[in-house]
């Protein structure tokens, strides 16, 4: 179960940077070479993605273990 847990987190930490990424990607406009908005946007739903796929292995384990 530590796997699902440290799989969420590192979902968590995604997302956050990810919004990090968006905020900073905002402010500072597209002046660099890399637009961080962009790559925001990339963190987030990849977070979002590793998120769902943690909750569905957690349900299949849960099922599993009642069936």
């Amino acid at each position: 179960m530590s796997d699902l847990l440290d799989a969420a987190e590192g979902a968590i930490a995604l997302v956050c940077g990810g919004f990090i990424f968006l905020l900073f990607g905002s402010a500072l406009g597209t002046t660099g070479l890399i637009d961080l908005s962009l790559w925001g946007i990339v963190y987030v739903l990849v977070g979002i993605v590793v998120l769902v796929t943690a909750a569905a292995a957690a349900a299949g384990a849960v099922i599993s273990e009642v069936v």
